[in-house]
């Protein structure tokens, strides 16, 4: 019973990382093309994080939620915050792409479900509509490989502000 499971387990796997495979497929086939190139920050506002001062934050609930990288993130949406803090910075709202700027996880990616405070190892990235939402989160998909080896940093990629709303972006037309 168990090997079969296992067996069941393995055939699921495939079938997603085939699906994976394809969808970046087609992302890259439609975001990797010269034509209609914006800048992020012309699609999109960048909010980029600002850590609160340390005794300010908590993990009482005291206070607005707090992001200070991935370990919130879930597979695509954010999961329940860990740690708040009483010191409003940088807000995110929910629906907007969190992501990460700096360090070995620089280029991860979510969607936040819920307002919070993000601090300076992530940036929030709003666009006007869900649509928006989901052809800025493809396009960084695709851009990574020409982003992270861009970014600054001697041991670690540290992606900076004017990177990231710089950033070009295949816009398809159809939608603009």
């Amino acid at each position: 019973v168990l090997t079969s499971v296992d067996a069941y387990i393995d055939a699921l796997q495939l079938q997603a990382d085939t699906a994976r495979t394809a969808f970046l497929a087609v992302c890259e086939g439609i975001f990797s093309t010269e034509e209609n190139l914006k800048p992020l920050h012309e699609v999109a506002t960048v909010v980029m994080g600002q850590s609160p001062v340390g005794n300010t934050c908590n993990t009482d609930g005291i206070g607005t939620p707090l992001l200070t990288g991935p370990t919130e993130f879930t597979k695509v949406t954010v999961g329940p915050p860990r740690q708040w803090t009483s010191k409003e910075t940088k807000l995110s709202q929910s629906g907007d792409i969190l992501f990460c700027v700096r360090g070995a996880t620089a280029g991860r990616i979510n969607i936040g479900n819920y307002q919070s405070v993000i601090g300076r190892g992530l940036a929030a990235i709003r666009c006007k509509t869900h649509e928006d939402t989901d052809l800025v989160r493809y396009a960084l998909t695709v851009g990574l490989g020409q982003l992270l080896p861009a970014a600054g940093g001697t041991i670690f990629p540290n992606i900076s502000q004017a990177q990231l709303r710089n950033f070009k972006v295949s816009w398809p037309s159809e939608i603009r």
